[in-house]
Protein backbone atom coordinates (compact mmCIF):
# COMPACT_ATOMS: atom_id res chain seq x y z
CA UNK A 1 0.00 0.00 0.00
CA UNK A 2 1.50 3.41 -1.24
CA UNK A 3 1.52 6.18 1.26
CA UNK A 4 1.30 8.52 -1.69
CA UNK A 5 -2.07 6.81 -2.56
CA UNK A 6 -3.32 7.19 1.07
CA UNK A 7 -2.34 10.84 1.18
CA UNK A 8 -4.48 11.33 -2.57
CA UNK A 9 -7.48 9.42 -0.38
CA UNK A 10 -7.08 12.03 2.52
CA UNK A 11 -7.22 15.15 0.83
CA UNK A 12 -9.72 14.40 -1.41
CA UNK A 13 -11.35 13.32 1.41
CA UNK A 14 -10.97 16.67 2.92
CA UNK A 15 -12.00 18.84 -0.14
CA UNK A 16 -14.29 16.39 -1.61
CA UNK A 17 -13.49 17.46 -5.11
CA UNK A 18 -10.80 15.67 -7.39
CA UNK A 19 -10.18 18.52 -9.39
CA UNK A 20 -8.97 20.66 -6.40
CA UNK A 21 -7.25 17.75 -4.67
CA UNK A 22 -5.08 17.40 -8.13
CA UNK A 23 -4.44 21.36 -7.57
CA UNK A 24 -3.10 21.02 -3.90
CA UNK A 25 -1.09 17.79 -4.38
CA UNK A 26 0.16 19.04 -7.85
CA UNK A 27 -0.69 16.12 -9.61
CA UNK A 28 -2.97 15.60 -13.08
CA UNK A 29 -7.00 14.60 -11.91
CA UNK A 30 -6.53 11.50 -13.80
CA UNK A 31 -3.82 10.71 -11.33
CA UNK A 32 -5.85 11.63 -8.22
CA UNK A 33 -8.27 9.17 -9.93
CA UNK A 34 -6.08 6.57 -10.50
CA UNK A 35 -4.45 6.75 -7.43
CA UNK A 36 -8.19 6.23 -5.65
CA UNK A 37 -8.67 3.28 -8.07
CA UNK A 38 -5.55 2.10 -7.13
CA UNK A 39 -6.45 2.05 -3.48
CA UNK A 40 -9.55 0.97 -3.87
CA UNK A 41 -8.76 -2.02 -5.84
CA UNK A 42 -5.45 -3.36 -3.03
CA UNK A 43 -9.07 -2.46 -0.34
CA UNK A 44 -11.65 -4.28 -2.19
CA UNK A 45 -14.06 -1.48 -1.30
CA UNK A 46 -15.41 1.53 -2.92
CA UNK A 47 -13.78 4.40 -0.78
CA UNK A 48 -15.82 7.37 -2.74
CA UNK A 49 -19.40 7.86 -4.33
CA UNK A 50 -19.59 9.50 -7.63
CA UNK A 51 -22.49 11.17 -8.68
CA UNK A 52 -22.02 13.10 -11.50
CA UNK A 53 -20.25 16.13 -10.24
CA UNK A 54 -20.52 15.34 -6.58
CA UNK A 55 -18.16 13.32 -4.53
CA UNK A 56 -18.76 11.46 -1.04
CA UNK A 57 -17.40 9.41 1.02
CA UNK A 58 -18.85 6.04 1.73
CA UNK A 59 -19.47 4.15 4.57
CA UNK A 60 -16.07 2.08 3.95
CA UNK A 61 -14.19 5.57 3.25
CA UNK A 62 -15.16 6.86 6.11
CA UNK A 63 -14.05 3.96 8.20
CA UNK A 64 -10.71 4.21 6.39
CA UNK A 65 -10.38 7.95 6.88
CA UNK A 66 -8.95 7.31 10.40
CA UNK A 67 -6.41 4.95 10.02
CA UNK A 68 -5.12 6.19 6.34
CA UNK A 69 -5.11 10.05 8.53
CA UNK A 70 -3.15 8.03 10.79
CA UNK A 71 -0.51 6.52 8.89
CA UNK A 72 0.26 8.93 6.61
CA UNK A 73 0.75 11.65 10.04
CA UNK A 74 3.34 9.18 11.09
CA UNK A 75 4.89 8.86 8.06
CA UNK A 76 5.57 12.86 7.99
CA UNK A 77 6.71 12.23 12.04
CA UNK A 78 9.08 9.42 10.77
CA UNK A 79 11.07 11.36 7.48
CA UNK A 80 11.41 14.55 10.17
CA UNK A 81 12.34 12.35 13.03
CA UNK A 82 15.94 12.32 13.08
CA UNK A 83 15.69 16.57 12.20
CA UNK A 84 15.87 18.83 14.85
CA UNK A 85 13.27 21.81 14.87
CA UNK A 86 15.89 24.31 12.56
CA UNK A 87 16.43 21.83 9.77
CA UNK A 88 12.91 21.33 9.19
CA UNK A 89 11.39 23.22 5.84
CA UNK A 90 8.80 23.49 3.42
CA UNK A 91 5.64 26.04 3.60
CA UNK A 92 3.13 26.18 6.22
CA UNK A 93 -0.11 27.92 5.21
CA UNK A 94 -1.91 29.78 8.13
CA UNK A 95 -4.61 31.89 9.19
CA UNK A 96 -5.04 34.24 11.82
CA UNK A 97 -7.85 36.19 13.04
CA UNK A 98 -7.67 40.32 13.06
CA UNK A 99 -7.58 40.65 16.68
CA UNK A 100 -5.04 38.00 17.46
CA UNK A 101 -2.72 39.13 14.57
CA UNK A 102 -3.14 42.57 15.79
CA UNK A 103 -2.55 41.52 19.76
CA UNK A 104 0.98 39.41 19.70
CA UNK A 105 1.81 37.88 15.84
CA UNK A 106 5.19 39.86 16.03
CA UNK A 107 5.66 38.11 19.04
CA UNK A 108 4.71 34.70 17.88
CA UNK A 109 6.38 34.93 14.56
CA UNK A 110 9.60 35.74 16.17
CA UNK A 111 9.31 32.75 18.35
CA UNK A 112 8.38 30.64 15.57
CA UNK A 113 11.12 31.69 12.92
CA UNK A 114 13.62 31.29 15.60
CA UNK A 115 12.99 27.38 16.64
CA UNK A 116 12.02 26.60 12.70
CA UNK A 117 14.30 28.91 10.98
CA UNK A 118 13.46 27.30 7.38
CA UNK A 119 9.66 27.10 7.51
CA UNK A 120 8.34 29.60 5.41
CA UNK A 121 4.99 30.94 6.84
CA UNK A 122 2.81 32.00 4.76
CA UNK A 123 -0.30 34.18 6.77
CA UNK A 124 -3.80 35.33 5.83
CA UNK A 125 -6.02 37.38 8.49
CA UNK A 126 -9.72 36.93 8.53
CA UNK A 127 -12.88 36.25 10.66
CA UNK A 128 -13.06 33.16 12.36
CA UNK A 129 -15.95 32.38 9.92
CA UNK A 130 -13.86 32.90 7.34
CA UNK A 131 -10.81 30.98 8.64
CA UNK A 132 -12.97 27.83 9.35
CA UNK A 133 -14.28 28.25 5.47
CA UNK A 134 -10.56 28.27 4.70
CA UNK A 135 -9.70 25.72 6.74
CA UNK A 136 -12.49 23.50 5.17
CA UNK A 137 -11.62 23.88 1.71
CA UNK A 138 -7.75 23.35 2.66
CA UNK A 139 -6.74 26.36 1.62
CA UNK A 140 -5.12 27.10 5.26
CA UNK A 141 -2.82 24.12 6.80
CA UNK A 142 -3.89 25.70 10.46
CA UNK A 143 -6.10 28.94 11.96
CA UNK A 144 -5.55 30.84 15.24
CA UNK A 145 -9.29 32.26 15.58
CA UNK A 146 -11.48 33.05 18.96
CA UNK A 147 -14.81 31.33 19.11
CA UNK A 148 -16.86 29.02 21.07
CA UNK A 149 -14.97 25.27 21.94
CA UNK A 150 -15.08 23.86 18.57
CA UNK A 151 -16.78 20.78 18.01
CA UNK A 152 -14.01 17.51 17.78
CA UNK A 153 -16.42 16.28 15.01
CA UNK A 154 -15.43 19.12 12.01
CA UNK A 155 -12.30 20.16 13.81
CA UNK A 156 -8.61 19.23 15.57
CA UNK A 157 -7.97 22.06 18.01
CA UNK A 158 -4.19 21.83 19.02
CA UNK A 159 -3.90 24.55 21.35
CA UNK A 160 -6.39 27.12 23.41
CA UNK A 161 -6.21 29.81 25.67
CA UNK A 162 -9.68 31.18 27.40
CA UNK A 163 -9.99 34.62 26.76
CA UNK A 164 -12.43 37.52 28.50
CA UNK A 165 -15.10 39.43 26.35
CA UNK A 166 -16.49 42.89 27.88
CA UNK A 167 -17.83 46.35 27.22
CA UNK A 168 -15.21 48.69 25.72
CA UNK A 169 -16.03 52.83 26.46
CA UNK A 170 -13.75 56.06 26.01
CA UNK A 171 -11.45 56.92 29.39
CA UNK A 172 -13.94 59.54 29.48
CA UNK A 173 -17.22 57.50 29.15
CA UNK A 174 -20.10 58.20 32.09
CA UNK A 175 -19.54 54.29 32.51
CA UNK A 176 -16.01 54.40 32.54
CA UNK A 177 -15.48 54.99 36.08
CA UNK A 178 -17.19 51.52 36.45
CA UNK A 179 -15.82 47.76 37.25
CA UNK A 180 -19.17 45.70 36.05
CA UNK A 181 -22.44 46.23 34.32
CA UNK A 182 -25.92 45.15 33.09
CA UNK A 183 -26.99 44.36 29.98
CA UNK A 184 -30.14 47.31 31.40
CA UNK A 185 -27.15 49.91 32.03
CA UNK A 186 -26.88 49.55 28.28
CA UNK A 187 -30.13 50.82 27.20
CA UNK A 188 -29.33 54.42 26.22
CA UNK A 189 -25.92 53.71 24.40
CA UNK A 190 -24.82 53.84 21.05
CA UNK A 191 -22.73 50.87 19.65
CA UNK A 192 -19.92 50.06 17.84
CA UNK A 193 -19.97 46.32 16.79
CA UNK A 194 -17.92 43.69 15.24
CA UNK A 195 -19.26 41.94 12.39
CA UNK A 196 -22.63 39.69 13.04
CA UNK A 197 -20.88 36.21 12.90
CA UNK A 198 -18.26 37.32 15.31
CA UNK A 199 -19.05 34.15 17.89
CA UNK A 200 -19.37 36.68 20.93
CA UNK A 201 -21.85 38.68 19.66
CA UNK A 202 -23.85 35.79 18.95
CA UNK A 203 -24.48 34.95 22.61
CA UNK A 204 -24.28 38.82 23.11
CA UNK A 205 -27.36 40.02 21.48
CA UNK A 206 -29.64 37.43 22.61
CA UNK A 207 -29.01 38.63 26.21
CA UNK A 208 -31.04 42.41 25.34
CA UNK A 209 -34.11 40.48 24.51
CA UNK A 210 -34.85 40.76 28.20
CA UNK A 211 -35.51 44.14 28.76
CA UNK A 212 -37.21 45.29 25.45
CA UNK A 213 -34.37 46.51 23.74
CA UNK A 214 -34.16 46.93 19.87
CA UNK A 215 -30.55 46.53 19.91
CA UNK A 216 -29.77 47.14 15.93
CA UNK A 217 -31.56 50.67 16.17
CA UNK A 218 -28.64 51.37 18.82
CA UNK A 219 -25.85 50.25 16.39
CA UNK A 220 -24.10 52.80 14.60
CA UNK A 221 -21.48 50.81 13.01
CA UNK A 222 -20.00 47.63 11.89
CA UNK A 223 -16.51 46.70 11.41
CA UNK A 224 -14.09 43.35 11.32
CA UNK A 225 -11.34 45.05 13.00
CA UNK A 226 -10.62 45.62 16.23
CA UNK A 227 -8.43 47.67 16.44
CA UNK A 228 -10.08 50.21 14.93
CA UNK A 229 -13.20 49.84 16.69
CA UNK A 230 -11.22 50.52 19.62
CA UNK A 231 -9.63 53.75 18.19
CA UNK A 232 -13.46 54.65 17.59
CA UNK A 233 -14.31 54.10 20.37
CA UNK A 234 -11.46 56.07 22.47
CA UNK A 235 -12.33 59.25 20.19
CA UNK A 236 -16.05 58.86 20.94
CA UNK A 237 -19.35 58.10 23.21
CA UNK A 238 -20.36 54.48 21.54
CA UNK A 239 -19.70 51.41 23.74
CA UNK A 240 -18.23 48.26 21.85
CA UNK A 241 -18.09 44.72 23.07
CA UNK A 242 -14.21 43.32 22.23
CA UNK A 243 -11.97 41.16 23.49
CA UNK A 244 -9.31 41.90 26.66
CA UNK A 245 -6.62 41.24 24.64
CA UNK A 246 -7.53 42.81 21.91
CA UNK A 247 -7.70 46.48 23.55
CA UNK A 248 -5.05 45.69 26.42
CA UNK A 249 -2.47 48.59 25.18
CA UNK A 250 -5.27 51.21 24.48
CA UNK A 251 -6.66 50.25 28.38
CA UNK A 252 -2.65 50.26 29.58
CA UNK A 253 -2.13 53.67 28.20
CA UNK A 254 -5.45 55.03 29.60
CA UNK A 255 -7.38 55.75 26.26
CA UNK A 256 -10.67 52.87 26.81
CA UNK A 257 -11.69 51.15 29.78
CA UNK A 258 -12.47 47.24 29.77
CA UNK A 259 -15.72 46.92 32.12
CA UNK A 260 -16.78 43.36 32.20
CA UNK A 261 -20.60 42.46 31.38
CA UNK A 262 -22.66 40.54 34.05
CA UNK A 263 -24.55 37.73 33.32
CA UNK A 264 -22.34 36.64 29.73
CA UNK A 265 -21.21 33.69 31.20
CA UNK A 266 -20.35 32.35 27.06
CA UNK A 267 -16.66 31.52 27.94
CA UNK A 268 -14.29 32.05 24.65
CA UNK A 269 -11.05 30.69 23.83
CA UNK A 270 -8.57 31.36 21.21
CA UNK A 271 -7.55 28.45 19.44
CA UNK A 272 -5.31 26.74 17.07
CA UNK A 273 -7.50 24.65 15.00
CA UNK A 274 -7.14 22.12 11.43
CA UNK A 275 -9.42 20.27 9.76
CA UNK A 276 -11.07 17.21 11.55
CA UNK A 277 -9.04 15.58 8.21
CA UNK A 278 -5.31 17.23 8.12
CA UNK A 279 -2.27 15.59 8.56
CA UNK A 280 -1.02 17.19 11.42
CA UNK A 281 2.57 17.86 10.02
CA UNK A 282 5.63 18.62 12.86
CA UNK A 283 5.17 22.04 11.11
CA UNK A 284 1.91 22.59 12.63
CA UNK A 285 2.48 21.04 15.69
CA UNK A 286 5.69 23.50 15.95
CA UNK A 287 2.46 26.44 15.10
CA UNK A 288 0.99 25.35 17.95
CA UNK A 289 3.83 24.65 20.32
CA UNK A 290 4.57 28.74 19.49
CA UNK A 291 1.17 29.60 20.76
CA UNK A 292 1.26 27.72 23.82
CA UNK A 293 4.48 29.34 24.07
CA UNK A 294 3.54 32.76 23.62
CA UNK A 295 -0.19 32.28 25.49
CA UNK A 296 2.34 31.29 28.49
CA UNK A 297 4.03 34.64 28.69
CA UNK A 298 0.66 36.52 28.86
CA UNK A 299 0.76 37.42 25.29
CA UNK A 300 -3.24 36.96 25.27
Amino acid sequence: MEIRNLQTFVTAAALLNFTQTARELGYSQSNVSTQIRQLEEELDVRLFDRIGRTVALTQQGQELLPYAREIVSQSAQMGNALKEDDELGGVLRAGVCESVFDACFEQCFRIFHRRFPKVHLEVQTGSTAGLLGMLQKNTLDAACLIDRQLSPRNWQCLAEYPVRVGIVVSASHRLAGRTALAVEDLRQETFLLMEESAPYNLTFYPMFSGIDMDLEEHILLRTESCSMAAKLVAGSDMVSFLPEYAVRKMSDAGKIRFIPLSGYTQQMKVQIAVHRNKVVTPQILGFAKTFVEMAGENAL
